[in-house]
């Protein structure tokens, strides 16, 4: 420890350097991820605008042609990845570049863990002579195709090399259906025991928006408890978001009479005369609009839910209390997205319980279980009785 948290964004024809540079402020070292058909020297163009802002920058990409300009230009401090198959490139770059290095080329199938290690060692041995920094990337696989196998060999790695291990936690994440400041948080610490130094984190589809700050986090969670030698808990730092550590008791004033909501009778919907509310999520910001006869009257954009109210109320954009309320219902929900990153769609749920979900799933799977556990013990009667 500490480890650092290498951010990869992959960069499509249409580049909002504005955007890299929030993702640079989330990690030790931005990491510019280039497909083999982006243009070699648009490419470079961006690298200098990058490199302007004077942060650790790192390439990647199938390109060894633009992966050597942009060492031997200064453009980058890192270059992502040397394997078996470009080997030759090592002797071509500037010293003091930092390489990742992998056990074998992406057209190639994975040796065994012995093997990985053994070319790691060589080719870091090779970078060294040629006065480059290897950090080696024995590769994370994804769940239930080899996670526990390369688990293995990142353990075994870290025992044998001399040089820091890199992880890509986006293998795992990215390739699993679950929320994903959990997964990382595990992952986290299961490969800083493994002796893992620097992870490499990407957010290349929706579900994992938010997971470079998830995994800066973790590490920072990891490396103060491998530092104290304790599990990551009660370290000052916690990846806790839907959930938490202790109830915060809060009771109120209950009067001698009390009703239940749901027995209450409801009054017959009537239109606010002043119009209706369109309300959305967008970019950061909740936007409200009135309408009047389908003509858009006014718009307010707030950043959390009490500024939309607030404004709501100055500019007389609701005139009746149950559209008040609801007003104040949609915007809880359009806050409480904002602040999830998930999507907020007007009237409908924000969150759905999982067992609201799944329900129906859950109990076929259990009576399935059931059913299962029945034959078994049927099995074993019988052939007791045999």
């Amino acid at each position: 420890p500490p480890v650092h948290v290498f951010a990869e964004a992959y960069i499509s024809q249409n580049v909002d350097i504005e955007k890299l540079k929030v993702i640079a402020r989330k990690a030790s070292c931005l990491v510019l991820g280039f497909p083999a058909s982006y243009s070699r020297q648009k490419a470079l163009e961006l690298l200098e605008d990058a490199r302007k802002m004077g942060i650790c920058l790192g390439i990647d990409s199938p390109d060894d042609e633009l992966l050597v300009r942009a060492a031997n230009n200064l453009l980058v401090d890192v270059v992502l990845s040397i394997h078996p198959g470009n080997v030759g490139l090592l002797k071509e770059l500037s010293e003091g570049t930092a390489v990742v290095l992998l056990p074998y080329s992406p057209t190639s199938s994975p040796p065994s863990t012995d093997e990985k290690i053994k070319i790691l060692e060589r080719l870091s041995n090779e970078a060294l002579n040629h006065k480059l920094v290897p950090i080696a990337d024995p590769v994370v696989k994804p769940p239930l195709v080899g996670l526990v196998e390369s688990i293995v060999a990142y353990f075994e790695a870290s025992k044998r090399l001399r040089v820091p291990l890199l992880a890509g936690l986006g293998n795992v994440y990215e390739l699993l259906d679950a929320d994903t400041h959990g997964v990382i948080a595990l992952l986290s610490a299961i490969f800083v025991e493994a002796g893992v130094s620097v992870f490499l984190a990407t957010e290349a589809s929706r579900k994992a928006s938010g997971a470079i700050l998830e995994t800066l986090v973790s590490s920072l969670l990891s490396s103060i408890a491998k530092h104290r030698g304790t599990p990551p808990k009660d370290v000052g730092i916690d990846l806790l978001i839907l959930k938490e550590k202790q109830a915060r008791a809060y009771k109120g004033a209950i009067a001698d009479r009390v009703v239940n909501a749901w027995e209450t009778k409801r009054e017959p919907f009537t239109q606010d005369p002043i119009g209706y509310l369109h309300i959305w999520v967008e970019n950061g910001f909740i936007y409200v609009t009135l309408l009047k006869d389908r003509k858009p009257i006014l718009t307010i954009r707030a950043r959390n839910a009490e500024e939309a109210y607030r404004a709501a109320i100055a500019h007389h954009m609701v005139s009746k209390l149950d559209h008040a309320a609801y007003l104040g219902y949609e915007l809880a929900k359009a806050e409480l997205a904002l602040n999830l990153n998930r999507s907020y769609v007007q009237d409908e749920p924000l969150l759905t319980p999982l067992s609201k979900r799944f329900d129906s799933v859950i109990t076929d799977y259990l009576r399935v279980l059931k059913n299962t556990r029945a034959k078994n013990k049927s099995s074993r009667i019988q052939a007791h009785e045999n």
